[in-house]
Formats: structure tokens, sequence, C-alpha cells
């Protein structure tokens, strides 16, 4: 099937979700499709809004304004003498995107514009990209970058929703398959009751009268559902 950990995950839709054999191909096909689509989704969603790099932009413009307001604030002049040695020293050795930065967030930052460069650049040279851009009338940058986000926000997000993908997919068919196996036990007792009843009158009657016999049984039950 071509995911991470497959014959784990048939082990365990076998022994812990109770599928049969049979049914865990088909659960497995339902996944690839639902994740591929949850792929899909995301790459709209970050070409639509771009929401990385509204988070990490908004952030670092939050701190640069706090940082311009409180330099003048005694109580934060050792962070801010701190903040601007760390600030000279990044900047006199060209500091890679792999070494610590200043905060959280500009490490996250830092690291999201390395990724999503390469990945637009990935995503830019392809084929099937430049003919999508020039179909939609779209600049090819802006909509790299957005497909890139959206790759790398499925991918940031993977372990989260693909658990709960794959949960409600074999509830699905479990569900299914205790509606099914309900279905065909009252069929069967049905069944046996009228088996049991024509061959009840045919031993004492013949064929004929059970037959009739029968009829007047589903006759009567016609009735009684009407009213």
């Amino acid at each position: 099937m071509g995911f991470p950990f497959e014959d784990r995950v048939k082990k365990f839709l076998e022994i812990r979700a109770g599928l049969q054999p049979k049914e865990v191909p088909l659960v497995l096909t339902t996944f690839v499709g639902v994740k591929w689509s949850t792929s899909l989704l995301f790459v709209l969603l970050g070409v639509r809004y771009r929401p990385l790099n509204r988070l990490f932009t908004s952030s670092r413009t939050r701190f640069t304004s706090t940082l311009k307001k409180n330099r003048s604030n005694p109580s934060y002049s050792p962070y801010i003498k701190r903040y601007d040695q760390r600030t000279a020293e990044f900047n006199r050795i060209h500091v890679s995107s792999h070494t610590q930065t200043l905060t959280f967030y500009e490490s996250l930052g830092s690291k999201y514009r390395l990724i999503s460069s390469k990945m637009s650049e990935a995503v830019a040279s392809s084929p099937m990209f430049g003919s999508i851009s020039r179909k939609f009338n779209l600049e090819p940058a802006p909509l790299a970058l957005g497909v890139a986000e959206g790759l790398l926000l499925y991918k940031i997000t993977f372990l989260i929703h693909a658990p709960l993908e794959l949960y409600f997919i074999v509830k699905f068919f479990q569900r299914r398959k205790k509606e099914e196996n309900t279905f065909g036990q009252k069929v069967g007792r049905e069944i046996g009751d009228f088996v049991d009843l024509g061959i009840m009158v045919y031993d004492d009657e013949g064929e004929e009268v059970g037959f009739e016999v029968v009829k007047e049984v589903v006759k009567e039950e016609n009735k009684g559902e009407g009213t």
C-alpha cells in the first residue's frame, strides 16, 4: 500500500479492531484515499490563506514592536541588552538556520522559511505546476509558496489527523459489519420460521395446504402492521 508501519497497522486492524483479513485491504485503501484528500485540502488552504506565513510574520512583527516599545523601560534593560548581544553575534558570524536563535518563534520561523523555500523551489520546477499556474492565471512564486506551505502544514499535523482518520474509518467498517450481521441473523430467523411452518404443514396436510397456510400467516402479519 505504500506507507510507514503498514504491517503493524494490518496486525492492529486484525487483532485489536476485530476486522477480517479480507476487510483490511479495503480499510487501508480507504485510508490512503482519505490521506490524499487531506493533503489536497491542506494545499488549498495553504494557497488560499498562507496560515504559517501569517503566524510567523505577525509574531515577528509583534516581537519587534514590543522590543522598540520597551527599550526605554529599565525593567527590560537586561533582556534587551542580552538580545542586542545575541543579535550582534548573529550578524557577525552569519548563523545558519540550524543554529539556535533568540526565541522559540524565531527558531521555528527560521526553519519554516528554510523548508518552505526548498519546497517551493521543488514545486515551481515541476512541469505540472507550471501548467496549473498558467491555466488559472496565478503568479508562480506565491502559488509555489502556498503549495509548499500547505504540504509543510500537512506533514507537521500528520500525527494528529492521520490517527483520527484511521479511527473513524475503522469505526465505520465495524458498524457496517455489525449491521450486516444483525440483518443476516434476522433474515435467517425469519426464513427458519417459514421453513419450519412449511415442513410442519407439509407433513400433515401436503404441499398445497402448507403453501396456503404460509400465505395466510403473511396476510395476517401485513394486516397487523397496517393497523
